[in-house]
């Protein structure tokens, strides 16, 4: 609510757990849930031996009024998890039957540039974060459904923060080769109209996020 009127500032330090408690008359548990669900949509960080603070550059679907507020006394981590994976999964059979050549021939152009990203011999993995938004977003508009789009950009931007932290976690090259292949996978799923390989190849992709980005 700090966040939302202004009285809160970007880059603010947010006082501590024990001092939020009191604050708030509440016990340790809903404190800690609110402040996963805060870095889950990117409204929050937490810098080690320095405290938790406001992020900078907030995404401006997170400060959504309606949606931030449902976000807050409706769901914790596991919930926005949840949500992501049900606009992915749920729109997949709509994607799959409607891609064209010219969709995929897109998203294989993105993952070019994440093989040219993973040859380096340092990974920029904020540039990693940018290229992987853009197959993300060649993935959801073959759906050729300009309100899935929407809907799709709204969550996606909710969770930029924990991907950019998933690909951190992940800077193992081989463990990002890995998780380039289910991308491939998911890219040949769609080439070949097969709805249950590219199912299996984004379900895989989620897990690896959920796990690096929660864990």
């Amino acid at each position: 609510d700090g966040v939302i009127r202004g009285h809160i500032k970007p880059g603010d330090k947010l006082p501590t757990e024990t001092e939020l408690t009191k604050l708030y008359g509440v016990s340790r548990g809903p404190v800690r849930e609110a402040m996963k669900t805060l870095v889950a949509i990117g409204v929050v960080e937490i810098k080690r031996g320095e405290g938790t603070f406001v992020r900078k550059h907030v995404a401006p679907s997170a400060l959504n009024q309606l949606i931030f507020s449902l976000l807050l006394q409706q769901g914790g981590a596991q919930e926005l998890v949840e949500l992501r994976k049900a606009v992915e999964m749920g729109m997949l059979g709509i994607i799959v039957d409607k891609a064209e050549q010219k969709d995929v021939q897109r998203m294989e152009k993105v993952i070019a540039e994440m093989e040219q990203i993973l040859e380096v011999g340092t990974i920029d993995v904020r540039r990693l974060t940018e290229i992987h938004s853009r197959f993300h977003r060649a993935f959801v508009e073959a759906a050729h459904n300009p309100l899935i789009t929407t809907l799709w950009s709204a969550v996606f931007q909710m969770f930029l923060p924990t991907i950019e932290g998933s690909l951190e976690r992940t800077k193992a090259k081989r463990d990002l080769v890995g998780w380039l292949r289910w991308h491939r996978e998911i890219t040949q799923g769609i080439k070949d109209k097969d709805l249950e390989k590219t199912k299996k190849a984004v379900r895989e992709c989620l897990w690896i996020w959920e796990r690096r980005a929660f864990s």
